[in-house]
C-alpha cells in the first residue's frame, strides 16, 4: 500500500490535461473534492503518511515506515500533503449536488439506549480542561458540570448515577446528535500536523516538532468550531481569537514533561468522536 500510494501521488502529478468531459464528471461525480484531483493527491500523501507512522516502530516495515515518512515529510514539492482545514479529506452534508444530511441516523446513534451511548468519558473532561474545545465536544450535566464516566466505576455505580437523569455530560447536542450538517472525517490537516511534530520529535525528518505540534491544535480547534458553527438546534458558540488559540497551544506543548506524550494526548483529543477508529489504532500503536 505504501508503494502504491506513492504511485498513485505520480499518475495525479502527471493528469494536468484532462478533457473537458472528463473534468466535467469529475466535478460532478466526485462529492468528497469536487474533482481537484491536486486535493486527492495531497490525500494519497497524507494516507501513506499516516501507514508509515503506524508501521515505523514496530513489524518488519520499521525501516520502510520512517524512510517514507523521510522522503514525504523532505520533499513537499513532490509529496504535497493536507495542510489547512480547507484541504480536509470530508464528506460534507451538502455540495457538489448530492445531499448527505443524516440527522436522525445521528441522533438514534448517540442517544440511543435512553442516552448511554452519548455519555462523556471522564478521561477526555480532564484532559480537555481549560481546553476551548470541551464546550463544544460536551454538555454540562444538569448541575453546569462535565462529569464524565469513569473505566474505575462499576455497573452498580454508573446505574445508580444514570437513574439520576442528568449526572453524567452527554455528548454536544449541537456539534453532533442534533447536527445534521455534521461531515463525515476521513483525514485532516490536524491529524497531518501531529503526524509531522512525532515524526520531527524522534528524529525520523528534520522539522520543528514544537511548531507542527501548535499547528495540530490551532487546526483541531478551528475544525470543531466550523463544525459547531453549522448547528441549527442550538445557538453556535463564539469561537476563540486566533491570538487565544495560539496562547493555547504553546500552552499544551509546555504543559507536558514528555513531548510525545503531548503529541498521542491532543492527536487523540482531534480525534474525539469524529475518527473513533484512528482514535483506537493510535492507542494501540
Amino acid at each position: 500500500m505504501l508503494d502504491e500510494l506513492q504511485n498513485i501521488n505520480t499518475k495525479l502529478a502527471s493528469m494536468t490535461n484532462l478533457s473537458t468531459l472528463t473534468s466535467t464528471y469529475l466535478t460532478t461525480q466526485d462529492y468528497i473534492n469536487g474533482g481537484d484531483l491536486s486535493l486527492w493527491r495531497k490525500y494519497a500523501n497524507s494516507l501513506r503518511l499516516r501507514m508509515a507512522l503506524r508501521v515505523s516502530e514496530n513489524g518488519s516495515l520499521t525501516s520502510k515506515g520512517k524512510s517514507v515518512i523521510n522522503e514525504i515529510l523532505s520533499d513537499p514539492s513532490t509529496y504535497p500533503v493536507i495542510e489547512n482545514n480547507n484541504e480536509n479529506t470530508i464528506i460534507q452534508t451538502a455540495g457538489y449536488g448530492i445531499d448527505f444530511k443524516v440527522l436522525d441516523e445521528i441522533r438514534e446513534g448517540f442517544e440511543s439506549w435512553a442516552g448511554q451511548c452519548n455519555r462523556a468519558s471522564a478521561t477526555m473532561v480532564t484532559n480537555l480542561t481549560g481546553d476551548p474545545r470541551l464546550d463544544i465536544i460536551y454538555d454540562k450535566n444538569g448541575s453546569g458540570q462535565y462529569i464524565g464516566m469513569n473505566t474505575t466505576e462499576t455497573e452498580a455505580e454508573q446505574t445508580i448515577n444514570f437513574n439520576k437523569g442528568d449526572y453524567y455530560s452527554a455528548v454536544d447536542t449541537a456539534t453532533f446528535s442534533r447536527n445534521e450538517e455534521m461531515p463525515g472525517v476521513i483525514m485532516t490537516a490536524a491529524e497531518v500536523d501531529f503526524i509531522k511534530a512525532e515524526a520531527f520529535q524522534k528524529g525520523y525528518a528534520s522539522g520543528d516538532a514544537k511548531a507542527a505540534f501548535e499547528a495540530g491544535v490551532k487546526h483541531s480547534i478551528e475544525l470543531y468550531y466550523e463544525i459547531n458553527a453549522t448547528a441549527t438546534y442550538r445557538t453556535p458558540t463564539t469561537a476563540p481569537s486566533n491570538t487565544e488559540i495560539a496562547a493555547f497551544a504553546a500552552s499544551k506543548w509546555d504543559a507536558y514533561p514528555s513531548k510525545e506524550i503531548a503529541i498521542g494526548t491532543q492527536k487523540w483529543l482531534h480525534f474525539s468522536l469524529l475518527q473513533m477508529v484512528q482514535a483506537w489504532n493510535d492507542i494501540r500503536r
